[in-house]
């Protein structure tokens, strides 16, 4: 049977990789303590396939993680970050008055310093309702497809930082967030830079199903008006984010020590002994390298990416 086409331009996609269910299932274990073979029910192997028109990266078949999966990551302090540079840069585009929808607002972070009467957050776990409520806010356990179809009242700000990599359907998540924002208003994304030194590692377990369902690149961004009404004001790829600096230099150690031993492989999920060693040892010697990228101009781009859009 032939693969559904592009979710976003229709055209046929190009499989790039296999991934055994079994190999997730043993990261997730080994990485995050997490046991996710429930998640994936009888599927034993997903593809990752890449359309050449757009350049959407997606999962195939889509594996949707449940609220019990992400109420496993929230015991993890690290998930839920006080502040990101991509809240930096939508702030940028943000006035006092500005009616703003948030969706996947999580625990709320982005509303610091904005007046709430002005901040609706769509979000669906439990946990990250409770925190942003009690940050004053108000946040409607809803899906912005749902919530579009409400027709409310159009927004100044609809913004969705990180989420989109999340969604089963990524055309209509992004149909929504442009008709529930004015025109003229801003629509703004962020999500994992498909681009960065991340998806050159191996084992990155929390860019695979069932986390994310796909990944995104600066080309994407550059062409999304092409299929919604929006134009393009800005794309930020933005800084590595200092918590990030030791993963980034276990990967460019790894990386090295691999191609220099000449067993570099394509593999985005590698559970082999020899790779385990190897992942040891880097970690060592990543351990002086991070400690040596002080200088901001050593480090690569970060891990996110941020599109900014006018409603057209």
């Amino acid at each position: 049977m032939d693969d559904p086409p592009c979710l976003i331009c229709h055209s046929a996609r190009q499989r790039i990789h296999t991934i055994p269910v079994a190999d997730l299932v043993v990261q997730y274990r080994r990485q995050l303590g997490l046991e996710v073979a429930a998640e994936f029910g009888n599927l034993r192997h997903l593809q990752i396939a890449r359309c050449p028109r757009c350049d959407f990266i997606s999962f195939v078949p889509s594996v949707i993680g449940t609220e019990q999966f992400y109420d496993g990551l929230q015991g993890h302090a690290w998930y839920y970050l006080a502040d990101k540079a991509e809240f930096a840069t939508a702030r940028r585009f943000l006035r006092p008055g500005n009616r703003v929808l948030d969706v996947g607002c999580g625990s709320g972070a982005f509303a610091q310093g904005h007046p709430v009467e002005n901040y609706l957050g769509l979000e669906y776990t439990a946990g990250a309702i409770a925190m942003a409520e009690a940050r004053g806010l108000s946040v409607r356990r809803q899906g912005v497809e749902a919530y579009a179809a409400s027709r409310p009242e159009p927004h100044d700000m609809v913004c969705a930082f990180q989420v989109l990599e999340h969604v089963a359907d990524q055309r209509a998540f992004i149909a929504a967030c442009t008709e529930v924002c004015r025109p003229g208003g801003r629509v703004i994304f962020s999500t994992p830079n498909a681009d960065c030194f991340a998806n050159a590692a191996c084992n990155l377990v929390l860019n695979f199903p069932p986390h994310h369902t796909a990944w995104f690149s600066r080309r994407f961004w550059l062409g999304l008006p092409g299929y919604f009404p929006l134009r393009l004001v800005e794309i930020i790829e933005e800084p590595l984010e200092p918590v990030h600096l030791p993963f980034y230099a276990n990967t460019l150690v790894q990386a090295s020590l691999e191609k220099w031993l000449g067993l570099r492989s394509p593999a985005p999920i590698d559970v082999s002994l020899r790779h385990r060693i190897l992942a040891k040892f880097s970690r060592g010697l990543g351990g002086i390298l991070a400690r040596g990228l002080v200088d901001e101009r050593l480090r690569p781009k970060g891990q996110a990416i941020t599109a900014v859009y006018e409603r057209c």
